[in-house]
């Protein structure tokens, strides 16, 4: 394979592309995906295993790569505001591990119905990949994947034709795609037909204030009646009661490029081994790093990274990290960054908690919960009673006011802001969909009736946990006038949602007859991955 690369690594033949499939998936099937192929249940690296489908792996390395990548696009994308809370709030780790799942459900379909892809192929998916400036460099290409990646090319270059094989499947699926006049005049409906909602929402989290701490009788009674309420919970909460073993550690870093020689490479070592003798000989670590360390994250910190657990990091920096004993420094460890001096101050041993050490602490929680959650409903049936007795919205609980913040792509609401008029905006009502409130078909059936003359809606609604109160503001309606000059535009677009719907029913029924075996405890929080890495 790294011949035919070389023999092609300047010629613009290379540069032709093949079909791209225009499908929205969750995560990309791109450069990194997958994993070595084992029967076993245990990683390339003899690590834990995240998942089994028809007997094939996907290590706990391979989800632990998807997710740290997934979870750093969402803390980009909400400005620092997503957190590794919000990241278990939203199941994000079941939801990468479904994704890797159906991945490797269509690489294995594509198999079973002699989808090939051949080494040609196989060249040009490489050479786009892993290009500099216009240039594949052979040498390059093959220290990415054996020291960034952890595998060799040639489990690398299986996997990524496996990647192109499921691409060439899913082109299957989708190319049946044809849809009727009715399914066009529906898609051209659910873009025009538009709602516009006023609503306050209620959180049981901006009442907890109001709550008194219930005594100890009220939570031994609710021990004994609420037994399986109480595991449950304990059991969808056990990160919380079991971690991983932490160290809290500083870095000192150099940095080197990956494409820099070796003796660039040799120079920045040395000068690490000699900064390791000085700190030997008494020297303070946390300022030789603010005098010295590249990494401008952490420099003026004295190379303090706090407290991480498994997954956190680069892998040879956490393997190296773990491997200290506390005041220790490590040898300079190479990672894509360049190299590090690493120091251990602290050593955080594994947790692992019984339920009857915090079923009491739970029993609180929940006697408090729901003691919360009946404030925030019978506040909204109150604020119900005065709308419909002529008060607005607004007039209630006034809109908080707007504040000058940069622009993102999302944000994520924590669950507990008091109470405030707001709207939904326009949005299409054709599904059960909501902006700003959630899913719920009752409510969306619900709001679908109103009009002038009842634009209260009767009812609160309750939605992932919090109370809504809803009016309509406005309903506007769909001109067929305008179908009739945008047809082969909207065919388009239900063409596509129908492929998607294809799509999504063939993976449905991959799934209904194949063998998955998911690790729960590694989802549960055993094997809990970090998110970050170390950023030079």
């Amino acid at each position: 394979m790294l011949d035919t690369l070389r023999k092609h690594s300047k010629s613009a033949l290379i540069y032709v592309f093949f079909c791209i499939i225009i499908v929205v998936f969750v995560f990309s099937f791109g450069p990194g995906s997958g994993g070595c192929r084992s029967g076993s249940k245990e990683g390339g690296s003899g690590e834990t295993y995240a998942a089994m489908v028809n007997g094939e792996t996907i290590p706990y390395a391979d989800f632990q790569a998807t997710y740290a990548r997934i979870y750093k696009d969402y803390q980009n994308r909400a400005g620092g505001a997503f957190t590794e809370e919000l990241a278990r709030s939203i199941r994000l780790r079941d939801t990468v591990l479904d994704q890797l799942i159906d991945r490797e459900l269509l690489a294995q379909s594509a198999l079973e119905h002699g989808i090939a892809v051949s080494d040609q192929e196989l060249a040009e998916s490489i050479h786009k990949a892993f290009s500099y400036e216009g240039k594949f460099d052979p040498e390059n290409y093959k220290l990415i994947i054996e020291r960034q990646l952890g595998m060799t090319v040639w489990q690398y270059e299986e996997q990524e034709r496996r990647r192109l094989a499921a691409q060439k499947m899913i082109a299957s699926v989708l190319s049946s795609a044809k849809v009727s006049d009715d399914e066009v005049k529906a898609e051209f409906v659910r873009e025009k037909e538009k709602l516009d909602l006023g609503f306050v929402k209620f959180a049981p989290a901006a009442y907890k204030a109001e709550v008194a701490r219930p005594d100890d009788a009220a939570v031994d009674a609710y021990v004994k009646a609420n037994a399986a309420k109480i595991e449950e919970t304990y059991k969808s909460n056990s990160y919380r009661y079991r971690k991983p073993k932490r160290v809290k550690a500083r870095h000192i870093l150099v940095k080197v490029d990956e494409k820099a020689t070796e003796a660039q490479a040799e120079a920045a070592k040395k000068k690490l081994v000699e900064l390791k003798t000085k700190i030997a000989a008494g020297a303070d670590f946390a300022d030789e790093a603010k005098a010295v360390s590249e990494d401008t994250a952490t420099k003026d910190k004295g190379g303090d990274l706090g407290e991480f657990g498994p997954g956190a990091m680069d892998p040879m920096f956490e393997k190296a990290a773990f491997a200290l004993k506390v005041g220790e420094v490590s040898e300079p460890v190479r990672t894509r960054y360049g190299f590090h001096l690493v120091k251990v101050e602290e050593i955080k041993p594994e947790e692992n908690k019984a339920l009857k050490d915090v079923e009491k602490e739970l029993a609180v929680e929940l006697l408090i919960d729901e003691a919360a959650k009946a404030a925030a409903r019978n506040k909204a049936v109150e604020t119900l009673a005065q709308v419909k007795a002529g008060k607005t919205l607004e007039e209630l609980w006034p809109p908080e006011p707007k504040k000058d913040e940069p622009s993102q792509a999302f944000k994520f609401d924590v669950g507990g802001a008091k109470p405030a008029a707001s709207s939904t905006g326009p949005f299409s009502p054709s599904n059960d969909y909501v902006p700003q409130i959630g899913v719920d078909a009752t409510l969306s059936r619900a709001v679908l009736g109103l009009d002038e003359k009842k634009p209260v809606a009767d009812q609160p609604f309750e939605v992932n946990g919090s109370f809504f109160v809803v009016v309509l503001k406005s309903h506007e309606k769909p001109d067929f006038k305008q179908l009739e000059e945008k047809m082969d535009e909207f065919r388009d677009k239900a063409r596509q949602k129908k492929a998607g719907e294809q799509l999504d029913t063939f993976l449905k029924a991959l799934k209904e007859k194949a063998k998955i075996d998911k690790n729960q405890s590694f989802l549960s929080g055993s094997a809990m991955p970090g998110a970050g890495v170390i950023d030079g």
